[in-house]
């Protein structure tokens, strides 16, 4: 995927209060509710809410988005034989889209 400007990437999305260019095509946003977003060009690949952590890889399991992931939402992810599992406090746990985790499990 070619290279998108913040305007781009942050088009569709209403409500936000913040913005910033954190890394290569990945952006930190805040809206009015105060939920926060790490959106990799046009995926919210981590959702943090007052009270739990979603991840999200739109399809993209690139290995882009798994260093994302593991670099700002606090867990770690891992492909065993092209299959990502996810490791947290709990323990290791297969990952899929839009897992969800309370603001307790962490690495």
């Amino acid at each position: 995927m070619a290279r998108i400007t913040k305007k781009q990437s942050i088009q569709e999305i209403e409500n936000i209060v913040y913005s910033k260019k954190i890394d290569n095509n990945t952006f930190r946003l805040n809206d009015k509710e105060g939920i926060e977003y790490i959106r990799l060009h046009l995926t919210n690949i981590i959702t943090f809410t007052k009270d739990k952590t979603i991840l999200n890889t739109g399809g993209w399991k690139t290995s882009t988005t798994e260093n994302r992931i593991n670099k700002y939402s606090g867990f770690s992810i891992y492909s065993k034989k092209g299959i990502w599992h996810i490791t947290t406090n709990k323990g290791d746990f297969l990952f899929y889209d839009n897992i969800t985790f309370d603001k307790k499990a962490v690495c």
